[in-house]
């Protein structure tokens, strides 16, 4: 990356003295404090460092010595006494955090180094002076090793000194300068690949570079990479693995060189083409990219980057002063990057540099893209979110999806997963699975806002449509009680088709619900009727949620709640709507039809399907009995007498229901009530009628069908749990196995665990051949089932819910190789609805 850049200079009031253009972004440059900190004396800033937040500068002082500076984002303070007490402590060369403590090394020339510690108030001298030797004049180069600290002391006599701090005791660690009183110095240490790396300035071999693993010390480069004036490997910096070296050379200029653990490359033109170049002060990494600090005594101190490729000068020769010949230890806080210079005239200064970017993220690569049309509302919404300068806020990233939150402060919301997953290179490729909150035949409006690290935000918003074409049979659920009448449709993977309430929201019951192709259109649609408590109005309503028609099916004052089901009883390929009072209402039986023409519900027919006096409510099933293709009306009564199953077919020639046949599907002194369903058990073509005891009658199924003579006979009958069990079951009949045999799936709706059956009839018997735990077997909440091929791969599927507490967690079971495998499950309300959850049959 190259930069543009701009030069301020703030003294009084502030004014601009140079631009100089190279590309794209913008370095602003601007000082920091006042020369010296109002003290001329304090000819250098030698050293930066962020401390607890703040950043720390250490002047080189020869009157009162070195002093200590703090910068709080706002003011500067001294923190330390000049010279920490002592005037000929003169020069900071370093600043180093060990231990939640930070250390300062000293340059005196009369006693040796000072090691200094400061613990957020207090400074302590934990050395000796000059570690018992005035020749260790400077602890130039400090750093932290395998948790102790390694002081590199200036040592113009017997060579540089390398001593190890373990927080307590003092010991050297090599023998003075490495064996050559040459080595007089170092101003760096480094950790890279696991070992400790010191670069020994040596004026007569060229610079020396030692590595050291916690024992032994190698010399890794003893001739200044070939140029013996390359006095000193004075700056280190590690990135990617690989290693940055820059060099001081007085007579050549600096060079910069990599090692990659194996060989030592040059990478830079000499002196970057200005002989005047001659140290190499600092490296550090600024939005991704290197950057250098360099010591020119002539034109000033120069400032550069390097991307990889191409070297680029990023601020005006001595920031627009040939006085500031030094460009210090580059450190970066806060998004901006802060150098020191030296200036023997007006006072070291402190330079702070920022890209002017506020343009904010931006994005791309959505998907679906804009207008897309057709989309699959269970599709995966994706967009790149990449601020190239700042980087993105991953905690600042919001998406709403038609008008939902889908993901606040960079955390998905209830009914939302997904990924966001950094890219690398300060972006964010985000990732949104909207699970069940799209729906078919609908326009999403994607609106996606975000910001930089630096609080600059922008948004974008697309818009996509779903597929038009909703599926002709869904998943249709609502809550058992407790959760009002909403009515939710979903497909096998939990993708919502619609959400509606199909009476005020307001009201608290249970719905009988029931598909039907009530308009002969090829699509289901979902009749629902009340429960107890409010009137016993029908309605239908096409998948989406569009209301079709509704009716009173009895009288006003009438709310014992309706019992419903459907079928073609008249022939005209419509499905006709039968219902029936759950109790206290009689046995009054209506049949309705809906006119496609007026878009009205018409009577077909009424009657008593028990005696009139009979108060103990119907079930009712449909079924083509007969294989004439016109259903017959099934009723059975929901307890209160003997349990006598009755068939009505309608006669078209009358226009009247009349019964066909009864059957006593117990003992007739069983007055619990009978639970019924229907469907082709046997493979002869004609659907037969499933029974089980409604109360504590046992867990008996029994299988009737109809004989060449029109009457009921028993086919088979099983105790499908243990004879002990009292509770109710839920049933439904459908090929599961996609063999064309229907199977008969059940399970205890209560008083049981979550045990679901299939039971085949085969070889002339009704047997178990499969049986599934559907939740945890401490779940004694009771199950519901649906069966149906949701998915059209030729397979009923099992899906269950629990009928109550347990959660609103719906499970969708497939048959694989003689078994019923979990396939999915998903929430189909709130996961903390405890109702229980009904299905639409």
């Amino acid at each position: 990356m190259k930069f543009k850049i701009i030069l301020v200079i703030i003294v009084l009031g502030g004014f601009i003295i140079g631009a100089r253009a190279v590309e794209a972004q913008e370095i602003t440059w601007t000082q920091l404090e006042d020369d010296g900190f109002g003290d001329i004396n304090n000819i250098r800033v030698t050293y930066l460092k962020v401390y607890s937040g703040n950043l720390l500068a250490g002047t080189t002082n020869e009157a009162t010595g070195t002093e200590v500076w703090e910068y709080n984002g706002t003011t500067w303070a001294q923190i330390n006494t000049d010279g920490f007490g002592d005037a000929n402590n003169i020069i900071l060369y370093n600043l180093v955090i060990f231990n939640g403590n930070l250390y300062a090394g000293t340059n005196n020339l009369t006693t040796g180094t000072e090691i200094w510690e400061y613990d957020g108030s207090t400074w302590s001298q934990v050395n000796t002076d000059g570690f018992g030797d005035a020749n260790n004049i400077s602890g130039n180069a400090m750093h932290v090793y395998d948790n102790k600290l390694y002081i590199g002391t200036y040592n113009l006599v017997t060579g540089v000194e390398v001593w190890e701090y373990d927080g307590s005791a003092w010991s050297q660690v090599n023998t003075d300068g490495f064996g050559d009183a040459n080595n007089i110095y170092s101003d760096n240490f480094v950790t890279y690949n696991g070992n400790m790396l010191y670069g020994a300035a040596n004026v007569v071999t060229g610079g020396q570079l030692w590595e050291y693993d916690g024992s032994n010390w190698t010399l890794l480069n003893g001739d200044g990479f070939g140029d013996v004036d390359n006095w000193e490997s004075f700056s280190f910096y590690v990135d990617n693995s690989i290693l940055y070296i820059g060099t001081w050379s007085d007579n050549d200029g600096i060079e910069v060189w990599t090692y990659d653990g194996t060989d030592f490359t040059q990478i830079n033109p000499d002196a970057m083409g200005d002989v005047n170049n001659t140290t190499l002060l600092s490296i550090v990494k600024y939005h991704n990219i290197l950057t250098f600090g360099i010591r020119n005594l002539v034109t000033g101190g120069e400032m550069w980057t390097y991307d990889g490729t191409d070297w680029d000068q990023v601020n005006t020769d001595g920031f627009g002063d040939a006085d500031n010949t030094r460009a210090y230890s580059l450190t970066v806080l806060d998004y901006k990057l802060y150098t020191g210079t030296a200036n023997d005239n007006t006072g070291g200064q402190i330079w702070v540099g920022e890209i002017a970017d506020n343009t904010g993220p931006t994005y791309s690569n959505q998907s679906p893209a804009a207008s897309a049309a057709e989309v699959n509302p269970s599709n995966d919404i994706s967009i790149f979110i990449d601020d190239a300068t700042w980087g993105v806020d991953s905690n600042n990233i919001d998406i709403t999806l038609a008008g939902v939150n889908a993901v606040v402060d960079g955390v998905f919301q209830a009914g939302y997963s997904g990924s966001i997953t950094s890219d690398g290179d300060k972006g964010y490729n985000v990732i949104i699975n909207p699970d069940a909150n799209l729906y078919y035949d609908q326009t999403v409006a994607v609106v996606v806002s975000a910001s930089d690290v630096i609080g600059n935000a922008t948004s974008t918003t697309w818009l996509f449509s779903t597929m038009e074409t909703i599926p002709s049979l869904g998943i249709v659920v609502t809550p058992a009680s407790a959760g009002g009448p909403n009515v939710r449709v979903v497909d096998e993977i939990g993708m919502q088709i619609s959400s509606f309430f199909a009476y005020d929201s307001s009201l608290r019951m249970g719905l009988e619900v029931e598909q039907a192709d009530i308009d002969a259109d090829g699509v289901n649609e979902i009749v629902i009727t009340p429960g107890t408590g409010v009137e016993s109005r029908i309605k239908a309503f096409e998948l989406d949620g569009t209301l079709m028609a509704s009716t009173l099916a009895f009288n006003e004052g009438f709310t014992g709640g309706v019992n419903v089901a459907t079928g073609d009883f008249n022939g005209d390929y419509k499905e006709d709507i039968a219902v029936t009072p759950i109790g206290a209402g009689g046995p009054n039986i209506r049949i309705y039809t809906y006119n496609t023409t007026s878009g009205e519900f018409e009577l077909l027919d009424w009657f008593f399907g028990y005696s009139e006096t009979f108060r103990g409510g119907a079930n009712l099933a449909a079924g083509d009995l007969d294989a004439n293709g016109i259903d017959e009306l099934i009723v059975t009564p929901r307890g209160g007498m003997s349990p006598q199953v009755k068939v009505f077919s309608y006669n078209v020639v009358s226009q009247k229901f009349e019964l066909a046949d009864s059957v006593i599907a117990y003992q007739e002194t069983y007055y619990g009530g009978v639970q019924v369903a229907t469907g082709d058990i046997n493979s002869d073509g004609n659907n037969d009628i499933i029974v089980a005891p409604f109360l504590n009658g046992g867990p008996n199924i029994r299988v009737y069908t109809l004989n060449s003579d029109s009457e009921l006979e028993l086919l088979d009958w099983l105790m499908a749990y243990d004879i002990s069990y009292r509770g109710t079951l839920s049933m439904q009949v459908g090929d599961t196995d996609g063999d064309g045999y229907n199977e008969v799936v059940i399970a205890p709706k209560t008083l049981g665990d979550s045990t679901v059956k299939v039971l085949r009839y085969t070889t002339g018997s009704l047997q178990e051949v499969d049986s599934f735990m559907a939740y945890d077997e401490k779940f004694m909440g009771g199950v519901n089932l649906f069966v149906n091929d949701v998915d059209e791969d030729g397979f009923d599927e099992v899906m269950t819910s629990p009928a109550s507490s347990g959660g609103p967690n719906l499970r969708v079971y497939d048959y694989e190789t003689d078994a019923e495998i979990l396939k999915g499950w998903f929430w189909v309300f709130p996961e903390g609805f405890r109702g229980g959850v009904n299905f639409g049959k």
